[in-house]
């Protein structure tokens, strides 16, 4: 009788790395492929380098805290319906409130995060400025990964759609 339950578990622990390999080989065929990625004019709202909006946005925290995060967001509010509804994960008919009541977060990951502190990108722009971002509108299971490849305003570009995808892939791996 315990070999039997040494085994089920030994399975249940197997089918659980599976499904984890399998998960992180989706996530990473999708996130790699320039393809997934669209540009949008957005309204910047805030950046943070916490998950939560509530807290300190980058004017009111320490400059090499923020300097030295892992990951930063962007906090951004679409012009339409039709850009908005990939990233709440529904049609655009579905979407009843006026667009700019609905703020999405978007994924800086470090090396991306460098490469904006380097080019300016964090002293030139301010909330309530029009940026251009290309980014993965991707929800997958239980997760968001709307990564950030590339970052221009006013004809600068502060993060090249290459090198910021290249972050992304050494990122995963």
């Amino acid at each position: 009788m315990k070999k039997c339950i040494l085994v089920a578990c030994a399975l249940l622990v197997c089918v659980l790395c599976l499904q984890s390999c399998e998960y992180n080989g989706i996530m990473y065929n999708y996130l790699s492929d320039s393809e997934n990625y669209k540009s949008y004019s957005v309204l910047l709202t805030s950046i943070s380098y916490v998950e939560d909006i509530k807290q300190p946005a980058r004017e009111d925290i320490d400059a090499a805290e923020f300097a030295s995060a892992e990951t930063v967001y962007l906090y951004v509010v679409f012009a339409s319906r039709e850009q908005l509804a990939p990233f709440l994960g529904v049609s655009p008919e579905n979407i009843q409130n006026p667009v700019d009541t609905y703020t999405v977060r978007l994924k800086i990951c470090a090396n991306n995060h460098k490469q904006l502190l380097q080019n300016g990108f964090y002293d030139a722009v301010r909330a309530g400025d029009e940026i251009t971002v290309t980014a993965s509108d991707w929800i997958y299971m239980d997760g968001e990964f709307f990564y950030v490849i590339g970052v221009e305003q006013n004809g600068t570009t502060y993060l090249d759609q290459t090198v910021g995808l290249q972050n992304v892939i050494d990122m995963m791996k």
